[in-house]
């Protein structure tokens, strides 16, 4: 039950962390680091990530918008009931991806790598993929 608003983050490493019913609002983060995390019902708004690399994520229930992501490494990420609006995204590695149920509209992509991904029920409008590798879908 943690609600963030106008929060600015540098520098923040975080192991092992589970996070349920987390609303933010406003969210400059740069240079995150986490490891081992879970989270469930997460709404997010407006939120800036630039240099992030993620290890073994579970998101469940996961609400996006406005959402730019720079630089991004993903491994091992299952994401269960995502609704993705207003994305773009530069230069994001993803490796072991299990998508379920995902509803994406109005996203460009630029300069992505896919490997192992298996996507289920996906729901996708109005996208711009440009250099896209994809191996074994």
């Amino acid at each position: 039950g943690v609600a963030v608003v106008g929060v600015g983050v540098v520098g923040v490493a975080v192991v092992g962390a589970a996070v349920v019913g987390l609303a933010v609002v406003g969210v400059a983060v740069v240079g995150v680091a986490v490891v081992g995390v879970a989270v469930v019902g997460v709404a997010v708004v407006g939120l800036a990530v630039v240099g992030v690399a993620v290890v073994g994520v579970a998101v469940v229930g996961l609400a996006v918008v406005g959402l730019a992501v720079v630089g991004v490494a993903v491994v091992g990420v299952a994401v269960v009931g995502v609704a993705v609006v207003g994305v773009a995204v530069v230069g994001v590695a993803v490796v072991g991806v299990a998508v379920v149920g995902l509803a994406v509209v109005g996203l460009a992509v630029v300069g992505v790598a896919v490997v192992g991904v298996a996507v289920v029920g996906v729901a996708v409008v109005g996208v711009a993929v440009i250099g896209v590798a994809v191996v074994g879908v």
